[in-house]
């Protein structure tokens, strides 16, 4: 099975190859019994960037924040969601409420550069 895993190719984009190696793996039992279970250990694994990130260990902070991903991948798979379209779906829709709160902005005549994170927030 490892063969397998390693044969993923790694030009796919992460979240993709991710996706399919844990799709492999599942399907000669290493998984988990239900989707609780893998909620439950992307908290493990989002708990443990918490406690590395103020060690400012960029080689632990990075191996967390590939935990963390890894784990959200799967999850998706528990869904059948394919994660890389699920995030360009939530980067367009972060677009459309960016350039609304440009143009808000815009209508009040204020500039983004000069507005502090709560007003923009506010526009949200």
């Amino acid at each position: 099975v490892t063969d397998v895993l390693k044969h993923v190719p790694k030009i796919l984009p992460a979240l993709m190859r991710s996706y399919k190696v844990q799709e492999k793996a599942a399907g000669v039992g290493f998984d988990f019994n239900n989707m609780e279970d893998a909620i439950k250990k992307i908290n493990e694994e989002l708990n443990e960037l918490i406690e590395v990130y103020k060690s400012e260990e960029y080689g632990k902070i990075i191996e967390e924040l590939g935990d963390l991903l890894f784990a959200v991948v799967n999850v998706c798979r528990f869904l059948n969601v394919m994660p890389e379209f699920a995030l360009n779906s939530t980067t367009e829709k972060f677009i459309r409420r960016f350039e609304y709160i440009e143009k808000s902005a815009g209508q009040l005549n204020k500039k983004l550069e000069d507005m502090t994170l709560p007003e923009m927030d506010k526009l949200w």
